[in-house]
């Protein structure tokens, strides 16, 4: 047996290697936005590959993995320009991947084209202003469409997500009207809601797309949007 001075020189000695080995962990770093987006787009092909051969889906499944593709090809050579650079689209991302173990068959046609709507409107939008360019989204909240109603929240949630009860909508970081915020271009759902009053307005359905611009050379791209209040 090992004297008690020997003993406390191999507990000093492994109490030492696992510190290093935590400092060593701990020096590891955080990845970027851009690996983040790399990644989640190499997630995405992985679970649309054990999708492709189910018969319901074989018209959608093609579409979206040519538009996860591109965002991979333009990944590549995409330069961040900040630290947080790239986190909207990147976010959003990962909800479509989060989004498609859930499809179960007889939502999943339904779903699918939803995504692939999302991701075509997304792909255009990129092509034009950027890959990490989001929108900036001014809404105003009225009564009956014409008297402007302030202090009322605004919530939005992705359109391929609207039909979905448990999926968490978004807020604007500011009261109405009006409220703005930026946002990762796709086709979203848009609603007001009181916060002394548990009611919402009327849902509106708005793409972000460089399509709905009027002019195409603005920066950063600003949608206007009318909400009725509740």
């Amino acid at each position: 047996m090992l004297p008690d001075t020997a003993k406390l020189a191999a507990v000093c000695v492994v109490a030492c290697a696992l510190s290093f080995a935590y400092q060593d962990a701990s020096k590891q770093p955080t990845p970027s936005e851009k690996q983040l987006v790399t990644q989640t787009l190499d997630n995405l092909e992985t679970r649309l590959s054990s999708l492709a051969g189910a018969p319901t889906l074989q018209n959608a499944v093609p579409k979206i993995r040519d538009h996860v593709a591109w965002f991979r090809a333009k990944a590549m050579t995409w330069q961040p320009a900040t630290e947080h650079d790239g986190q909207s689209i990147r976010q959003s991302l990962q909800r479509i991947l989060s989004a498609l173990p859930a499809i179960d068959p007889p939502a999943a046609q339904a779903r699918m084209a939803e995504i692939e709507a999302y991701l075509a409107a997304k792909v255009d939008f990129c092509r034009t202003f950027g890959l990490s360019t989001n929108a900036v989204v001014i809404a105003a909240t009225k009564k009956a469409g014409l008297e402007e109603v302030k202090g009322l929240e605004v919530w939005y949630v992705e359109k391929f997500l609207a039909s979905d009860p448990n999926a968490a909508p978004h807020r604007f970081s500011s009261f109405s009207s009006p409220a703005t915020e930026t946002v990762a271009p796709g086709r979203y759902v848009f609603w007001s809601t009181s916060p002394s009053v548990s009611r919402a307005g009327e849902k509106l359905e708005q793409c972000l797309c460089s399509s709905s611009l009027q002019d195409a050379n603005r920066r950063p791209p600003t949608f206007r949007i009318d909400l009725l209040a509740p």
